[in-house]
């Protein structure tokens, strides 16, 4: 049982690692996934790095939904710009 340990800490901290470099993730993620594989070993590190980039993306996407007022939709500026740009009249507060 260590050495499966062992050997999901190694894949999963290497699994990040060549995206570390470039500086697509960091270094903290790395050694995460790394932690994680040493909880649950290597065979399943593998699908423990999509699950996550799944959710990451997933969070993502609402993140980009909400906008940058953090969903704050009553009287957001940043609608009203938009919604008097989209039917080309001036702005105005709805």
């Amino acid at each position: 049982m260590p050495l499966l340990s062992l050997a999901g800490y190694v894949v999963g901290g290497a699994f990040l690692v060549s995206f570390v470099w470039p500086g697509g993730v960091g270094t903290g993620d790395a050694l995460v996934l790394a932690a994680v594989g040493s909880w649950i070993g290597w065979p399943l590190i593998l699908w423990a790095t999509c699950l996550a980039a799944s959710f990451g993306g997933l969070f993502a996407l609402v993140a980009w939904w909400r906008g940058p007022g953090g969903g704050d939709r009553t009287g957001a500026p940043q609608r009203d710009a938009v919604i008097a740009i989209r039917e080309d009249v001036p702005f105005q507060r709805l």
